[in-house]
């Protein structure tokens, strides 16, 4: 269903992801430990270009921004139900260099 579960199994967590082989735009990612959520953002991701990823959790459930636009509706389901910790993870599919910046 959702590329990041096994990247990083099913693990409490918040967060962006893209996978060129599920879509061609950002997509939410929102899991509890024994499920998850993936949705598509309508952003396209295009090579060279920045982009602001910005998730905030509220009382109501989890709001995913890129640059400085909601996207989607309020996550309230599949919501992690323990302290999380900021990070991020970076995987590819080829042998080509690959920055971080």
């Amino acid at each position: 269903m959702d590329n990041m579960a096994g990247a990083v199994g099913n693990q409490d967590r918040y967060g962006f992801n893209f996978n060129s082989s599920l879509s061609a735009e950002w997509r939410t990612n929102t899991g509890n430990g024994s499920s998850s959520s993936a949705n598509d953002t309508g952003t396209s991701v295009s090579a060279g270009t920045w982009y602001k990823l910005r998730v905030v959790r509220t009382a109501a459930g989890v709001d995913y921004y890129i640059n400085g636009s909601q996207v989607g509706s309020t996550v309230t389901k599949t919501l992690p139900d323990t302290a999380l910790s900021f990070g991020f993870f970076v995987k590819t599919t080829t042998a080509s260099a690959r920055a971080v910046n």
